[in-house]
C-alpha cells in the first residue's frame, strides 16, 4: 500500500474584460500496469524465468507546471496559449539480470525510468449555436527520457558500456508536433421559408476531425554500438474522419441519422 499526497494549485486572474492569465501546478500519480506487478513468464529450458514482475512497484509521479493566456479575439472565439513542463519520475522499466555463464538471464520490472517533457500549446475554440463551431489545437512537445540507474546487472563485467556503474541511456530532447482540429458545419431549425425545402435542408450537421503528428523516433543500431539513441523517425501520421448527421421528427420522436 502507498499513502500519497498529491497537491494541486490553480490560479487565474483577469487582465482585461477579454483576457486572463492562469497558472496550474500539480502532482499526479498513476498505477503501474498490472502486468509489471503480477505477471511471471517462464521458458522451458535451463534459464527458467525470463520475466519477473515486481509487486512493490511505486506509482509513477508527474509534477506538472503550466502558465498561459486566454484571450477572446472575436465574438465567441477564444485563443488560449500556454507553456508547460512535466517532470515524470518513477516510471516502470525493466532491468536485465545476467551472469557470465549465461545460466541466469531474466528481466525484472523496477521504477527506473524518467521523462522530461516541455512544450507550447495553442488552442482556438468557437462554441456557440452558429453555423460553424469547433476547435483547433497545436501542440509542440519536446521530450527526453532515460534510466535512473543500471539497465543491466551482472556478476562480471561483460561489457563496460552495458553493465557499467551507471548507464543512463538518456535521449536528447526530440520534437513532437501534433495538430488536431474539429470543425462542425450545421444548419438551423428554420433554414428555408418553404416548408418542403426546410424539412430537407434544416438540422444538418457535418463534422470534420483531422489529426496530424510527426512520426515517432526509434533507435536503429545494427552494429550494437549502444551509444546511438533515437536516430531514426517513422513517417508522419495523418488521419481525417467525416461525420454527416440529420435530425428529424419520426413518429413524435426526435431522431438523428
Amino acid at each position: 500500500n502507498h499513502l500519497i499526497f498529491s497537491p494541486r494549485l490553480g490560479i487565474s486572474f483577469p487582465v482585461t474584460e477579454r483576457s486572463k492569465f492562469y497558472f496550474n501546478y500539480g502532482h499526479f500519480r498513476s498505477n503501474p500496469p498490472y502486468s509489471t506487478m503480477y505477471l511471471y513468464r517462464y521458458r522451458y529450458d535451463k534459464n527458467g524465468v525470463y520475466e519477473m514482475s515486481n509487486p512493490n512497484l511505486e506509482p509513477p509521479k508527474t509534477i506538472s507546471y503550466e502558465m498561459g493566456l486566454a484571450y477572446e479575439m472575436f465574438y465567441n472565439i477564444i485563443l488560449t496559449a500556454s507553456g508547460y513542463y512535466k517532470d515524470v519520475s518513477g516510471q516502470t522499466g525493466d532491468i536485465n539480470y545476467i551472469n557470465s555463464s549465461g545460466t541466469v538471464d531474466y528481466e525484472r520490472w523496477d521504477n527506473n525510468n524518467y521523462e522530461d517533457i516541455e512544450g507550447l500549446e495553442i488552442n482556438i475554440t468557437k462554441n456557440d449555436n452558429s453555423w460553424i463551431t469547433g476547435w483547433f489545437n497545436f501542440n509542440y512537445m519536446l521530450r527526453k527520457s532515460g534510466y535512473t540507474g543500471r539497465a543491466t546487472i551482472s556478476d562480471a563485467t561483460i561489457d563496460e558500456e552495458l553493465v557499467g556503474l551507471y548507464q543512463a541511456s538518456e535521449s536528447r530532447f526530440l520534437p513532437k508536433p501534433i495538430l488536431n482540429t474539429n470543425i462542425t458545419f450545421s444548419t438551423p431549425n428554420s433554414f428555408a421559408s418553404n416548408s418542403f425545402l426546410n424539412a430537407i435542408l434544416s438540422n444538418f450537421r457535418f463534422t470534420v476531425f483531422a489529426e496530424w503528428s510527426a512520426g515517432d523516433y526509434f533507435t536503429y543500431d545494427p552494429l550494437q554500438k549502444r551509444t546511438i539513441s533515437s536516430n531514426m523517425q517513422w513517417p508522419d501520421y495523418f488521419m481525417v474522419d467525416l461525420r454527416l448527421g440529420k435530425t428529424f421528427d419520426l413518429l413524435g420522436l426526435t431522431t438523428t441519422l
